[in-house]
């Protein structure tokens, strides 16, 4: 049962879907144009009508989500640099391994930890 809830904020996290109604767009624009958007987010699901920001600081816990996975994708950077970059170079080389990385995925986690911590606090169920 917890499997296939995952599986189901998954799937919802990756179509940028309402997690009430299955339907609505969250978000309105791509990661990348979120960043140049002024309001890439809609307030309410366009379908079933779900408002998004639940209370003032709402986002805060989505916040702390962006910071795992920026520290997850140091933490595998750093690995892959462990394993492939020689010993002998430089350590400014893994440092712009990760720095990039993170600056890549930086979009994409703001988007991701805001649809997970919506996910996580809905239901199908809530008004």
């Amino acid at each position: 049962m917890i499997l296939l809830k995952a599986l189901r904020i998954i799937k919802n996290v990756m179509l940028n879907r309402c997690p009430r109604c299955k339907q609505g767009k969250v978000w309105r624009v791509n990661a990348i144009k979120a960043f140049i958007d002024k309001n890439p987010m809609n307030k309410h699901c366009p379908n079933c009508n779900l408002k998004y920001e639940r209370e003032l600081g709402f986002w805060q816990g989505a916040m702390l989500m962006s910071y795992l996975i920026s520290v997850l994708v140091f933490i595998l950077c750093w690995i892959i640099a462990i394993r492939f970059i020689p010993k002998e170079a430089p350590v400014i080389y893994t440092f712009f391994l990760v720095a990039g990385a993170i600056l890549l995925v930086s979009p994409f986690s703001w988007r991701w930890s805001r649809l997970f911590w919506l996910n996580f606090f809905t239901d199908e169920y809530s008004k």
